[in-house]
C-alpha cells in the first residue's frame, strides 16, 4: 500500500474568501448611504420644528378670537432659533365670499388666517404654510 503524505497548506478557503467579500460589501453599502440618511434626518427635524412653531402660533391666534385678530405680523418662537435664517409671519384676511358664505347670507363671518415659517437649508429656501378659518361664532367664542 502506498501512503500519501498530505501536507497542511496555510491559506484561506474559498468559503472564507466569499464571506469576507460579503462583509466588506455590506459595510460599503451601509457607509455609502449614511450621508444621505443623515441629511434626511436633518431635513425632517427642521420641518418638524417649523411645523410645530406654526401650529403654536395658529393656536394662539385662534384663542384671540375673531374680533381680536391683528391684520398681519411676525412672531417669534424659541424653537425657531435652531433653524438657519428662520422668519415667521402671519396674515389675516377676510374670508373669500366663495368659500365662506356658500350662498347663505346668514352665515357667521370668518377670517382667513395664514401662518408661514421660512428657513434656509443648504442653500434651499424651505417654507411651511398653515391656513385656517376663524369665524365670529367659532369654538370657544
Amino acid at each position: 500500500m502506498k501512503k500519501f503524505l498530505v501536507e497542511k497548506q496555510a491559506g484561506v478557503t474559498l468559503v472564507e474568501l466569499i464571506l469576507a467579500l460579503l462583509v466588506v460589501s455590506a459595510l460599503i453599502i451601509i457607509l455609502s448611504n449614511l450621508p444621505s440618511s443623515l441629511s434626511a434626518i436633518s431635513r425632517n427635524r427642521n420641518g418638524s420644528i417649523a411645523r410645530d412653531a406654526a401650529s403654536k402660533q395658529m393656536e394662539y391666534l385662534r384663542r384671540l378670537g375673531y374680533d381680536n385678530l391683528p391684520p398681519t405680523g411676525s412672531f417669534s418662537d424659541s424653537s425657531l432659533n435652531s433653524l438657519p435664517f428662520a422668519t415667521a409671519s402671519f396674515e389675516v384676511d377676510p374670508c373669500p365670499v366663495t368659500i365662506c358664505t356658500s350662498g347663505d347670507p346668514n352665515r357667521e363671518p370668518a377670517k382667513l388666517v395664514k401662518v408661514d415659517v421660512s428657513w434656509n437649508e443648504s442653500g434651499d429656501n424651505k417654507k411651511i404654510d398653515l391656513t385656517t378659518l376663524i369665524s365670529k361664532g367659532g369654538l370657544g367664542q
